[in-house]
This record gives C-alpha cells, sequence and structure tokens, in this order.
C-alpha cells in the first residue's frame, strides 16, 4: 500500500463545553479511501515501510486536516489535531517544519490542540521537548486517551497539558460500582490540580454523559453530542440538536445520595439539639435508614462524648478494625463536614462520599455547628455503593 493511492478526507467531530453549552473545539479525524474501498486511517498510516514512507504518510494526513482548517475556520473554537510518535520525533528534530507549515497556511497556532497519545509514550524525553516546543509556538497540548492501559498519574506534572481527555472505559465502568464514579470525581479534581482541563470523550449514552458531568469535566466529545461527519455539514447544519442534548444532560439534577427524609430528621434532631436537649439512644430509635450513628464535636474538632449507634448499623466486619471502634476524645477537625459546619454555623452541611472509619464502609456526614460555633452535631449516613 502506498501514499499516493489513497484518498485522504478530513472529517470533524465536535468538542462541547459543558459550562458554555456550544461547540468550543473540532477533533480532526482521517477518512482513507483505496478506489471504492474504506481503509481503516490506522492502517494506512502503520503500513509497511521505512521511518521516511511512514513520515509522509503522517505529513500527507497532517496537511489534509491543516488545509481545510485554514480554508474553514471555525470562529472562537480550536482544532484538535492527533500527533502520532512519528510526528513527535520528526518535530523534535526539525522543530521548524512544523511552524513553517502553519505560517504558510496562516493558521494561528494558538487555534490548534495537539494531541498526544498517552498509551504510545515510550521515551517521555522525547515528548518533554515536543510539548516545549509546541507551547512555545502557541499551541495548547492535549493528552489522548487517559486512563485507558497502564496510566501514569505522574505525566499530568512532568508533561504540563492544557487538557486531558478520559478515555470512555472509565466512565463505561463506573455504571458498575458507585464508588468507581467517586474515583472519577477525584481523577478530574487531580487534572485540575495539574492546571488542565477534563475532557470527556466517547460519551455515546445518557447515563455515560450523567457520569461525566457528575465527575465534573470540562469538555466532552461522543457520539451523544455529534457523529464524525464532513466540515460542510458543521457549516450547514450546526449543532442543535447535540446542543439540546448537552443543555438536558448538563441541567439535569443527580439523584440525592442522602434520602430526604433522613435530611429532615436531621434538621429536627439539630433544633432539638441547639434548644439544649440531651441526645440518647432515643435519638437513634427514631431515626430512619440507613442513619449509622450521632455523635458531638466541640469547636476544635475533638470529639465530646461516646457515639451514639443505630439500630441499623451493621456488626464491625472484621472485627480486626475494632480498635478504631471508640470514638470519644478522636479529632475529625481536618474533616471536610467539620470545616464546612463551622464555617457556617446553623447550616446543615454534607460531605462528600468517603470511606470511614471504623466500618470501612462509604458513608457521607450530615453536620451542624451551633451559631455561636461552640459545638458540631454530626450524622453518619451509609451510601449504597453498588
Amino acid at each position: 500500500m502506498s501514499a499516493h493511492e489513497m484518498t485522504l478526507t478530513s472529517v470533524a467531530q465536535p468538542i462541547w463545553s459543558v459550562p458554555h453549552g456550544r461547540v468550543v473545539g473540532w477533533e480532526a479525524l482521517l477518512r482513507v479511501q483505496d478506489g471504492t474501498r474504506v481503509v481503516s486511517p490506522s492502517i494506512y498510516l502503520a503500513a509497511e515501510g521505512d521511518d521516511e514512507a511512514a513520515w509522509a504518510r503522517e505529513r500527507a494526513a497532517r496537511l489534509r486536516h491543516l488545509g481545510v482548517w485554514s480554508r474553514l475556520r471555525f470562529e472562537a473554537t480550536w482544532l484538535f489535531l492527533n500527533v502520532s510518535p512519528h510526528a513527535i520525533r520528526h518535530d523534535v528534530v526539525d522543530p521548524d517544519h512544523f511552524a513553517a507549515l502553519l505560517r504558510q497556511l496562516a493558521i494561528p497556532p494558538e487555534t490548534l490542540v495537539l494531541e498526544l497519545l498517552e498509551a504510545a509514550i515510550a521515551d517521555l524525553t522525547v515528548v518533554q521537548q515536543a510539548v516545549a516546543q509546541y507551547h512555545a509556538l502557541g499551541c495548547l497540548v492535549a493528552l489522548d486517551d487517559f486512563g485507558a492501559g497502564d496510566s501514569n498519574l505522574e505525566r499530568l506534572f512532568v508533561l504540563e497539558p492544557d487538557i486531558v481527555k478520559i478515555d470512555r472505559s472509565l466512565f463505561v465502568r463506573a455504571g458498575e460500582r458507585r464508588s468507581l464514579q467517586r474515583s472519577l470525581r477525584h481523577l478530574v479534581g487531580f487534572i485540575h490540580a495539574a492546571g488542565a482541563l477534563a475532557l470527556a470523550e466517547g460519551v455515546e449514552h445518557s447515563d455515560e454523559a450523567q457520569r461525566a458531568l457528575d465527575a465534573g469535566v470540562d469538555l466532552v466529545q461522543g457520539y451523544r453530542y455529534g457523529v464524525p461527519a464532513p466540515w460542510e455539514h458543521w457549516l450547514c447544519e450546526g449543532a442543535a440538536r447535540e446542543q439540546e442534548w448537552l443543555l438536558s444532560d448538563r441541567d439535569r439534577l443527580p439523584d440525592p445520595v442522602v434520602p430526604p427524609s433522613l435530611f429532615d430528621w436531621f434538621a429536627e434532631i439539630v433544633t432539638r439539639w441547639a434548644r439544649g436537649e440531651p441526645l440518647g439512644a432515643w435519638v437513634c430509635h427514631s431515626a430512619p435508614e440507613p442513619l449509622l450513628r450521632l455523635y458531638c464535636l466541640n469547636r476544635h474538632g475533638m470529639q465530646l462524648g461516646a457515639t451514639i449507634h443505630c439500630r441499623w448499623r451493621r456488626p464491625l466486619d472484621p472485627v480486626r478494625y475494632a480498635p478504631l471502634e471508640a470514638g470519644e476524645g478522636a479529632s475529625w477537625a481536618h474533616r471536610s463536614y467539620f470545616r464546612s459546619a463551622i464555617a457556617r454555623p446553623g447550616q446543615i452541611v454534607a460531605s462528600e462520599p468517603y470511606l470511614a472509619l471504623p466500618d470501612r464502609d462509604w458513608e457521607v456526614t450530615l453536620a451542624c455547628a451551633r451559631r455561636d460555633g461552640s459545638a458540631v452535631l454530626c450524622a453518619d449516613v451509609a451510601v449504597d455503593e453498588s
């Protein structure tokens, strides 16, 4: 198979900003035909030949995408362009070639997002050089397929990408267990901490979309929001239907983690506690499932008195965690629910789900501080991990 026998076509798939509710980028994708036969782009790019032949195919694909972008140029959007290991090596060896091509086509570098396939990164030093060159040129850099295979969180800080594209497999698997959904939120937080935007790619169905949005991603891409199509299609048709899908997904409220009936019950207990009524076992006997325990903290986060356990609580299993059972005198000042309650006295706050001691179960803590900030009442609630 030789490059001159192939017909190359550039198509585009939209990338949406969740908060803006509109398209902010287009991923350029290659379509290859050998006469009437459709050829997989990966087969075309990986066809037999020496390094120069492979680089010639890469250049042809790159030129096809950039030529269309130069001619059509969508306002206020980025072009996402895949960069293979071949292209990375050649861009490092000859850094002026790509810059000259952009000048020739009158393409502003800041309109380009260069996608590096995370799984294909073998020589991190070479990739670092390429990323530095792309950034110096003015382009943005995205790390593609993050989370597929042997992903390495260290690469986020070493390569300093501007955007991280999270592989769709993570959002599919998150449908199997709620704990994986919570892990996705932490992953997105980690990406944000590294200074990058989080993009959910390959979103096909409404449940995957909701998991991505609940995780806090900034950008979304996938068949649900637009299939790859010729560039002219997007000029003529726009993306009205896909925009309706995005706004519907974005504005749908997630199911409450804590049942409203339990939240209302805790509000009543807080009112009685704030009036000075002593708390005892009777409190938990009146509690709805799945409340686990009640306890009180002083203004410094130190637990006052023993924990009041509810009848719903399962016995400790395994018993080897029994040394963590006694809560009196323990300090929970580092917990987010304590800090939030102290900052907003008189208001009930709820934590994110977390793995709690001593049960090692996933729980949410409701907390409310007295108006003078002298004490905080806390209620631990079991959440479904499935």
